[in-house]
Order: C-alpha cells, then structure tokens, then sequence
C-alpha cells in the first residue's frame, strides 16, 4: 500500500512538472517567471569597474545588449580620446610631443579641454588638468618615500599650465617642455553622459551608468548610494537618493600615502603645489556626470571653501580629516538627498556667483 502511495506521489510530481514546463513555453519562457530586478551589462575600462543597468522590461534582458554594447563603446571611444595610458590617445600623443608640434583634436577633446579652461577660472585655480608634471614628481616621491624639493616643484610648474598651451581651430600644441595634461577628472564623468546619451536614443527611457567614482542615474531610474567614512572604511556614515541626477567622488582614502610618518592626500593643490592640507573626501552632485566629477575634484582640492563658490544646481558632501577628528560638512542642498545618516552635519550655506560650466 505504502509503495502505491509513493509511485502516485511521484507521478502527480511528474505532471506537476510537465505542467510548469509546458506553461513556461506557452507563455512566453520562463524569464518573465524569474525576472531580475534589472538589466545589467558590467565591463572593465581602464582597469577601472564600469556598469550600465536599466529596470528589468517584458522584453527581456537579452534585448537590450545592443543598447548596452553601444552605451559601452561611447565610454571606450572617449578613454582611446584622451587616457594618457593609451599611446595612440590624442592626450597621450600631446603630452609626448616636442614644443611647437600641432597634435590634432577631435571635438570631443577640443570640448572637454575648453571646459576644463573654465573650471580653472571659476574655481581659482583649484581645478588643473595642467598640472601633471607636478603630479609626476609627487608620483615618484610616494614611490621613493622622498620629499620632493620645492626646486623641482617650481620648476615643473614654470614649464606647464593654462599658458604653455597655444589652441588652433582643430588641435593644440605646447610652447616648452613637460607641458604634459590628463583630463581623466572631468573625462570620465563626460564619458557617462555619452553613454547616457546612446542609451536614450536607443529607446531605454530610464537607467543608471557607472564608472568608478561616478554614477548618473536617468529618467525614472533611482539609485541609493553609501558613503563610508574616511578613517574607516568599513563604517558606513550615510546614504542618499539619487534621481535623473549624477554623483561624483574624489578622494579615496586608499590612495593617501605616507612619507617619514606624515600621511599625505594624493590629491595635490595647484595652488601650492603640495598635496591638499586635511585629508579631504568629497561628494558632488549634478545634473550631468561631468559636473558631478569636475566638482567633486574641485572639492577635494579646496575643502569647505569651496561651498563658496558652487552653483545652485550642485549638491556636495565633504568630510575632512583634522588630525584624528573627521569633520562632515554639507550645504543644504546635499541634506535634502540624505536617505539615512549616523553623523553630525554642519550645514553651509553660500550664494553661487555663477552656473557651473
């Protein structure tokens, strides 16, 4: 009697699942049955972690790789553009040029470089892409545990900035050497916004693309993003929303660098030439990546006085580090974003002189 039961037992199982299977064709697969709560196409650039994801549709994920690949090639095409790391990129070629060699631009570059002439201006200064031989001696001081002389520090200043570059209608050309730029601070965050661009006219309404450090988040897509705390890490000090706006971040706590026991920020200060004076991590956000990723730069380098100077469209989030104290500072703008938040705020306020580039 016992074995009657279990055989008619598994035969119901069995028509049971004969059942499921034929529904699932039926209706369509079983897709829809066990759908994701998004679409998710992740790569690598540059070394660097890079995601475009978009709400999960009845279409199905599969569809929408076209959209995906073409998103991604916009984020490829601008890093062979202007990553110093490519040879053949057109940054890459002008920084290794002999003065007075025209290296031709393409417009994208041209544009991206002209932008960041205006970030220089508006921010005094604080946003640089000229100062990479200044950066490359601190590069190699953090490698050799050597303070860099004040010398040699002048000197790679004399020989670059905005007045070393002469522009023509399709390229640039330098007036001496180093006169080297990386425009990896505002390029990324452009890049996003290209890719945002391909996705909407390849018809996804709504969506989120990453790179490290930057997000933009678009249509009726929300994001929520954490901000850990920058002696540590695993401290998990806030969360904040994100909708039809992009986030950037510069100043991670893992590239600060020590030199005869004196911890150093890897951020350096065109200003002084010297690495920032706090430990500083900042947080902007906007209504494009590259603002999101040109502020938060510009942040990192000037601390809380650059609330000063930020335009009404931009929300920002510092936290600082003063010996062993980190302080958080917001302005009010960035406090209506917070989701949830275990620290002590200070809130501050100024009014903007001017719209962000």
């Amino acid at each position: 009697m016992k074995h009657k039961i279990w055989v008619l037992a598994v035969a119901l199982c069995i028509i049971a699942l004969l059942v499921f299977l034929a529904c699932g064709l039926i209706f369509g697969g079983f897709e829809r049955w066990f759908a994701p709560a998004e679409c998710r196409h992740v790569f690598e650039i540059s070394t660097r972690k890079a995601e475009i994801s978009t709400p999960y549709s009845s279409e199905g994920c599969a569809r929408l790789q076209t959209a995906f690949r073409l998103a991604e090639n916009e984020i490829r095409r601008v890093d062979l553009l202007v990553s110093p790391r490519q040879e053949s990129s057109e940054i890459a070629r002008f920084n290794d040029a002999d003065p007075g060699v025209e290296i031709p631009m393409s417009a994208d570059t041209l544009a991206l470089l002209r932008i960041a002439r205006q970030y220089y201006d508006v921010t005094g200064g604080a946003f640089d892409i000229t100062l990479e031989p200044v950066i490359e001696i601190w590069r190699e001081a953090r490698q050799n545990s050597l303070l860099p002389l004040d010398e040699s520090l002048q000197a790679a200043r004399e020989n670059s900035g905005w007045s070393n570059i002469i522009f023509s209608m399709d390229g640039i050309r330098k007036k001496q050497y180093p006169g080297r730029i990386h425009l990896q601070a505002i390029a990324k965050g452009y890049s996003i916004d290209r890719a945002v661009q391909s996705l909407i006219h390849g018809g996804l309404p709504q969506g989120r693309v990453s790179v490290r450090g930057c997000t933009r988040v678009f249509g009726e897509s929300e994001a929520m993003l954490t901000v850990t705390d920058l002696k540590d890490a695993s401290r998990q000090i806030l969360v904040f929303g994100l909708r039809n706006a992009a986030s950037g971040s510069s100043g991670n706590p893992s590239r600060f660098f020590k030199i005869d026991d004196h911890l150093f920020s890897h951020i350096i200060d065109p200003r002084t030439l010297r690495p920032s004076q706090y430990l500083t991590q900042a947080i902007a956000v906007a209504p494009s990546a590259m603002t999101a990723d040109a502020w938060a730069t510009a942040l990192a380098v000037m601390g809380v006085e650059g609330f000063d100077i930020l335009p009404a469209e931009v929300s920002a989030f510092i936290q600082v580090q003063v010996e062993d104290t980190v302080h958080y500072y917001a302005n009010r703008a960035f406090t209506n974003l917070i989701l949830h938040s275990n620290i002590d705020i200070q809130v501050l306020e100024a009014s903007p002189p001017s719209p962000a580039p």
